[in-house]
């Protein structure tokens, strides 16, 4: 998500979820920002597999987060990755599937 002069992702692993925080001028700190816009906007995909590095913190809602001081392209995802949707059945189970 790209809100402003922050950019937000999600990674994940089978442990768990954590989100990372990217701020426009720590990532280009120079004036020229097209960069930063052509990266978040275009090259990076649902599914890349990314490295970051940074320092932990925790956003206002609680959230804990890393914000991210520099980051390398691991892996382009080739097929997006399905979406999964998750209900509940009679029994109030959750259920996921693929959308």
């Amino acid at each position: 998500r790209i809100m402003g002069n922050a950019s937000f992702a999600e990674i994940q692993d089978q442990s768990g979820r954590i989100q990372l925080y990217f701020r426009r001028d720590d990532l280009c700190p120079d004036d020229d920002k097209t960069l930063y816009n052509i990266v978040f906007k275009k090259l990076l995909d649902i599914g890349d597999i990314i490295g970051a590095a940074g320092y932990g913190f925790k956003t206002q809602t609680g959230e804990i987060s890393v914000h991210v001081s520099s980051f390398k392209v691991l892996c382009k995802s080739l097929r997006p990755l399905p979406v999964v949707k998750e209900t509940h059945d009679e029994q109030g189970n959750a259920v996921s599937h693929d959308a």
